[in-house]
């Protein structure tokens, strides 16, 4: 009985950290176009 509720709590910690993972991976990516579209931005006005 005592393994239940733990096969319970890792379930969750997991559903967690790939939770974390897609929110940090989110974030990196929205970082990563924020520093690429100013530059294309940039550089059309001076063609």
């Amino acid at each position: 009985m005592t393994s239940c509720p733990f096969i319970i709590f890792c379930h969750q910690h997991q559903v967690f950290v790939v939770y974390l993972f897609n929110a940090i991976d989110y974030l990196v990516l929205l970082c990563l176009v924020r520093l690429v579209v100013p530059f294309p931005l940039a550089i059309l006005p001076s063609l």
